[in-house]
């Protein structure tokens, strides 16, 4: 029997070729209502906690995971596709907002000191302490 290993989050996502977001969204098991990938019978491979942040998989549960999207031929639907479209949709809907004017008139918080060269002090102009 070959020995078992533990991946870390890194290694199965390089192992899957997908990122982050993929990874956790469709291949990991977060929930029973929910277990397999989205669009496939496949189930979900389940994180082994390895401290307080760090968590691993099983490699021979990976490997399963890609033999068997290997053999149903991938998955159709994605909860992280889904989930970019979203974003896009919110981003297309929501109204670009309006650019500053760049030259030094129109710049808000620009005093009287600062346009002529006269610093504060000179204008009587307490910051914070006396004078």
């Amino acid at each position: 029997m070959k020995p078992r290993k533990i991946l870390r989050r890194k290694e199965a996502m390089s192992r899957l070729g997908c990122g982050k977001t993929k990874f956790s969204l469709d291949y990991e098991f977060h929930d029973e209502a929910d277990p397999n990938i989205p669009g496939a019978d496949i189930p979900r491979v389940r994180a082994l906690n390895l401290g307080p942040v760090n968590r691993g998989f099983l490699e021979h549960e990976i490997d399963a995971l890609i033999d068997a999207l290997a053999k149903a031929g991938g998955h159709s639907e994605s909860k992280a596709k889904n989930l970019k479209a979203a974003r896009e949709a919110l981003r297309d809907a929501t109204p670009p907002t309006p650019r500053l004017a760049q030259n030094k008139e129109a710049r808000p918080g620009r005093g009287r000191a600062s346009q002529t060269g006269v610093t504060r002090r000179q204008h009587g102009v307490a910051s914070g302490g006396s004078l």
